[in-house]
């Protein structure tokens, strides 16, 4: 069994990070504020979140302002995955009826964090691929806002409904913008990307995106049909996993609903942050 977090409805503060890693060189800070002070097209980045990028980066510093300037530029350009970052946006309500997803509210006790994403629903007359991607971007990172960085970061994608209709609406584009975010933005430290049920439709998928992904990313994803959910289970421990794989966290549907009200915690943050951002701009 991981190890439970504490104040699952709560935002983090800096003080509850540096508890939970004793090890964090608290010197590197005040470095970080001035690189922050010093490059104006950065928002004024508040220590949590200094500190989420400098973990991400096992304390290296110059791989720690390579990301915080990579995630800010990439905030900027990619506004279809961070602007309004609400459940309430029209685009991002459709999405969530055709796809649930969560950030477990437990770690492995490798202290990996798990999120786990499903589509739901076949019909894809709602569904954008720019917005599902934006939506499992607001989970990676209200992850680390409501349970605090992470050992590692782990993601489980059930392709087993991905369609025809669902392969004809990714684009290139879209791919490179993802693989981009995720490999070098994100303040996460990225493990793994299990992908089960695959099917025909994804196949052709990874095969699209394989010309832009590295090589260090790519040796991260692993793949499993549905005759290799055992060999999935067997790394993936159940008391992460939601009942339809196996796991013991309860169901799907009530996970991704819990998961919602706590995203609602976090978009006031979402917020701020958009504001602080845009800000750089005027």
């Amino acid at each position: 069994m991981g190890a439970k977090i504490k104040n699952k409805m709560e935002l983090r503060t800096s003080q509850d990070e540096l508890n939970k890693e004793p090890d964090f060189p608290v010197n590197d800070l005040e470095e970080l504020r001035e690189f922050v002070r010093s490059s104006p097209e950065l928002p004024n980045i508040p220590d949590k979140r200094l500190i989420q990028f400098h973990f991400a980066c096992y304390y290296n510093m110059d791989d720690t302002k390579r990301c915080i300037r990579t995630y800010y530029d990439c905030f900027k350009k990619y506004t279809d995955f961070f602007d309004d970052r609400r459940l309430a946006e029209p685009s991002v309500n459709k999405i969530k009826a055709l796809v649930h997803q969560y950030a477990s509210p437990v770690r492995t006790p490798e202290d990996s964090q798990i999120i786990v994403a499903k589509l739901v629903n076949t019909d894809t007359t709602h569904y954008t691929y720019d917005i599902a991607l934006k939506y499992f971007i607001m989970a990676i990172e209200a992850s680390i806002h409501l349970y605090g960085v992470a050992k590692h970061t782990e993601v489980v994608i059930d392709y087993r409904d991905l369609t025809f209709r669902h392969m004809l609406k990714v684009n290139i584009g879209t791919i490179r913008k993802i693989i981009k975010v995720y490999e070098e933005a994100l303040p996460i430290r990225a493990k793994a990307i299990h992908i089960i049920n695959v099917n025909f439709y994804i196949s052709k998928i990874v095969n699209i995106a394989r010309p832009f992904v590295s090589k260090e990313l790519f040796d991260k994803v692993k793949f499993y049909t549905e005759d290799q959910i055992v060999d999935f289970r067997a790394v993936v421990p159940e008391s992460v996993l939601p009942k339809e794989f196996g796991g013991t966290l309860g169901s799907l549907a009530s996970l991704a609903e819990k998961f919602e009200a706590s995203l609602s915690v976090v978009e006031p943050f979402f917020k701020e942050e958009e504001k602080l951002v845009a800000e750089t701009e005027s």
